[in-house]
C-alpha cells in the first residue's frame, strides 16, 4: 500500500511539470468523508516570476500530500490490529509490462547546478613496455670545414719583477757517496816551452868597491843585458842600508828567477833582500847561501812581486861576524866576475 502511494505521488508530479492540466482530487479520510476538490490551473507561457509562485505552489501541494499520507498510514494501521488475523496468501503471478507512455514535454526550469567534482579514481596500473623500434640508419658524414686563418701573435707581456731571495739555509744537506772513479783522460797536447818575459844580467869585474859588511848590499857596476822593466842604480839607501850598493827595480809585478854567485875567501852568507818600497826591504830567508872556507857560492831562486817597481838587491847577511872582501882575482892571474841575472817568468 505504502509502494502504490509514493509511485502515485511522483506521476503526479510529473504531471504537474510537463503539461497543462486540471487536477480533480478526493482522499476518503476516516468516515467516508470525501476533500473539497482543489483546482490549479497552469499556463504554459512561463515567465520567471510564474515559474517561483508554479514552485512554491508545487512544495505545498507535496506538504499536503505528506499530510494526507501520514493519516492514511495511522488509519490503516488502526484497522490492522481490530481486524482479525488472515492467512496471507501466495504472491501472485507477475503482470506483463505495459507499453511505454509518450515522451513528455520538455521541462521549463532552468537547469540545476552542477554536481560536486567526484572522488579522484584509483591510478590504473603501468602498462607493459612497448617493444623497442629498431634503429635508425647513420647519417652520412658532413664534409670538413675550411680551416681557419691562424691568428696574429699577441704582443709580449712585460717581465715580472724579480722575487726576492731566498733566505740562505744553515743546515747542510747529507754528503753524497762519492762516485765511481772516471776513465784516464787521453792525454793532452804538450804545451809551449815557457816563454821568458825579459832578461837582465849585471856583473862586478874584480874585487867590490869596498868589503861588504852584515847587512849591507853589493855593487853591480856592469850592465851586461838590460830590458826596460829591470833597471839598475847604485847610491846609499838609506834606510835601510849605511853604506852604497846597487838597488835594482822590477817595474812588472810577476814571478822573477834569479841566479847569483861570487867568490871570496872568508866565512859569511849571502842573502837577497826584496821590498814595495826602499826603506821597507827585507831579506827573504829562502834565499839564503853561504860557505865555511874559501871557494865560490851560487844561488838560484824564483821571487814573486805584489806591487809595480818593486825593489831587491843581493846583500851580505845580517848575522856575518866579519865582511866579505872580493878579491881581485879568482885565481892566480884570473879577475874575479860577480854577477846576477833575472828573467821574468810571468
Amino acid at each position: 500500500m505504502k509502494n502504490k502511494i509514493i509511485f502515485s505521488f511522483l506521476f503526479i508530479l510529473l504531471f504537474l511539470f510537463f503539461s497543462p492540466f486540471v487536477i480533480s482530487s478526493a482522499q476518503a479520510g476516516g468516515g467516508g468523508e470525501e476533500d473539497a476538490t482543489e483546482v490549479v490551473a497552469y499556463n504554459k507561457n512561463y515567465n520567471e516570476p510564474d515559474l517561483k509562485i508554479i514552485i512554491q505552489q508545487l512544495q505545498q501541494r507535496i506538504t499536503a500530500l505528506e499530510q494526507k499520507n501520514i493519516i492514511l498510514q495511522t488509519q490503516i494501521g488502526a484497522l490492522s490490529t481490530s481486524s482479525t488475523t488472515v492467512s496471507q496468501g501466495a504472491t501472485g503471478a507477475t503482470g506483463a509490462t505495459g507499453a511505454t507512455g509518450a515522451r513528455g514535454s520538455s521541462g521549463y526550469g532552468g537547469s540545476g547546478s552542477t554536481g560536486a567534482t567526484g572522488a579522484t579514481g584509483i591510478t590504473g596500473s603501468i602498462g607493459a613496455t612497448g617493444a623497442t623500434g629498431t634503429t635508425g640508419m647513420i647519417g652520412v658524414t658532413g664534409a670538413t670545414g675550411t680551416v681557419g686563418m691562424i691568428g696574429e701573435t699577441g704582443a709580449t707581456g712585460s717581465t715580472g719583477s724579480i722575487g726576492a731571495t731566498g733566505a740562505d739555509s744553515t743546515i747542510a744537506g747529507p754528503k753524497g757517496d762519492t762516485g765511481d772513479q772516471g776513465i784516464q783522460g787521453i792525454q793532452g797536447i804538450q804545451g809551449a816551452s815557457g816563454a821568458v818575459l825579459s832578461s837582465a844580467q849585471y856583473v862586478q869585474l874584480g874585487s867590490q868597491p869596498a868589503t861588504v859588511g852584515a847587512g849591507q848590499p853589493f855593487t853591480y857596476t856592469t850592465t851586461v843585458l838590460s830590458t826596460p822593466g829591470i833597471t839598475a842604480s847604485t847610491a846609499v839607501v838609506n834606510p835601510p842600508f849605511t853604506t852604497s850598493g846597487t838597488i835594482f827595480t822590477l817595474e812588472n809585478i810577476g814571478r822573477y828567477e834569479i841566479q847569483y854567485q861570487m867568490r871570496y875567501p872568508t866565512d859569511g852568507d849571502v842573502v837577497l833582500y826584496l821590498g814595495q818600497t826602499m826603506a821597507d826591504m827585507l831579506p827573504l830567508p829562502y834565499t839564503m847561501i853561504g860557505k865555511t872556507s874559501d871557494g865560490a857560492i851560487s844561488g838560484n831562486v824564483i821571487i814573486e812581486t805584489t806591487a809595480a817597481n818593486s825593489f831587491l838587491s843581493v846583500n851580505a847577511a845580517a848575522g856575518n861576524a866579519t865582511a866579505i872582501a872580493i878579491p881581485p882575482n879568482s885565481g892566480t892571474t884570473n879577475q874575479s866576475a860577480t854577477t846576477v841575472s833575472f828573467k821574468q817568468i810571468q
